[in-house]
This record gives C-alpha cells, structure tokens and sequence, in this order.
C-alpha cells in the first residue's frame, strides 16, 4: 500500500515537472479513497456467485488442490471479477470527470482506483487473515496501470479515426490485465507457491519497471505536443 503510493505520487510529480495535464494529487487520493471499499465489497459479491457456478463443481470433485479448481478460482473468480469491477468504477470516474480526459489523465485515475482496491484488501490482509504476500506486492496498480495505458491508446486510435484498432485495444485494456492477474493468482495459490513468492518479486518489480517506463514515454509524448512557451 505504502509503496504504491509513493508510485504514483512520483508519477504524479513527474507529470506536473513536465508540464502535462494531470489530475490534481488530492483527487487522485480521493478517487482512491472513495473506490476502494465499495469496488472490494462489489468483487467479493460477485466473486463468490462466480466461484459457486464455475469454481465448486471442480473443488467438490476434485479438492482444493486440483489445478482445474485453482485455474477457476483465480482466473475467474480473482482475475476475470476484480478487473471487470475496476474497469467498471474506472469508466464511471471518467463519465464523473469529464474534464480529466487527457492522456495522462486517464492513467492516473485508473492507477487511484487500483490503488483503493490494493489498500482495501492490504486491510483485510492485516486484520481478515489474508495473505500478507500480497500487501508488498502492488499488483492492482500494476493491473491498474496495463489497463490505463492500453484505454489511452485505444482513445489514441480512435481519434485518429482507426476504429478497428481502437476496439481491440479496448477490448485488451481489459483482456490483459485480467489474465496478468489470474496468473499472478493461479502461480501463488498452486502447490509450488513457495517457488512462486520467490519468483514474484523480482517480476513484479520488473512489471512494475516496464509501466512505469511506457507512463514516462505517454509522458514524453504529450509534453513534446505542448508549445514551447509551456515547456519553457
């Protein structure tokens, strides 16, 4: 929770330095705040009417264990739920403000809304029992943060009046971090976990590495758009 936001506060600062348009830090903070809860609590509803259709037929037949039951529960419960609830808070904060559309706008709104999801579940993994694996690893902003840079880009596309494009790229804002996030799952709750929270957090910081070098380049892209006498 910590260190995702000191990210996106360095993101934010980043922005500001050179120039571009961002979202005001405290309603980053707000739209985090006002997210979080409501978007865990609709993720647990779901996710469990979800897990008693696709995942409990494979846990009672074959156990907790079973690789088929565990591809259920993360990639369908886990990663295909909690995505398709950030997608949907994420859209609604844009409809909300519609003066934030700008690209780097756009990444750092739905960076706050995977930033509440990761400090609603960081409580429950403090005081619920949870896994305390996942309170280090900030892997709704990373999720957060693929599904905002391929938004961007489809908007990108759009406008340049490429529609075919445009919908793909949509259709993979959402796609792709579903699937990152139900392999991020599968991986930590299958047998060989162990091996899995070794391996993790060098990858996630190399995921983490490898956004925050397509924000700065999103960044670079929208400064070199600006006038000189902005810029200066």
């Amino acid at each position: 929770m910590i260190g995702s936001l000191i990210v996106i506060v360095c993101l934010y600062v980043y922005g500001r330095r050179k120039k571009v348009e961002s979202v005001p830090l405290l309603k980053l903070f707000g739209v985090a705040a006002l997210t979080g809860i409501p978007c865990l609590i609709a993720a647990i509803v779901l996710g469990r009417a979800v897990k008693w259709l696709c995942a409990e037929p494979f846990l009672q037949r074959y156990g907790e264990e079973d690789l088929r039951f565990l591809f259920a529960d993360n990639f369908l419960v886990a990663g295909l739920v909690e995505e398709a609830v950030k997608m949907a808070a994420f859209l609604l904060v844009l409809l909300i403000l519609r003066d934030q559309r700008k690209p780097v706008q756009v990444v750092q709104l739905v960076m706050s809304v995977g930033i509440g999801f990761d400090m609603s579940e960081d409580l429950l993994a403090l005081f619920g029992g949870y896994d305390l694996f996942r309170v280090f690893v900030p892997g709704h902003l990373i999720f957060g943060g693929i599904m905002g840079l391929l938004f961007v880009r489809a908007m990108q596309a759009r406008e340049a009046g490429n529609r075919t494009r445009a919908t793909l790229l949509y259709v993979l804002s959402y796609v792709v971090p579903f699937l990152v996030h139900g392999l991020y799952d599968f991986l930590l709750n299958t047998p060989w976990s162990a091996v899995a929270i070794f391996l993790f957090f060098p990858l996630s910081m190399i995921a983490m590495t490898v956004f925050i070098w397509y924000y700065v380049a999103l960044v670079k892209e929208e400064a070199a758009k600006l006038p000189a006498s902005v810029t200066a």
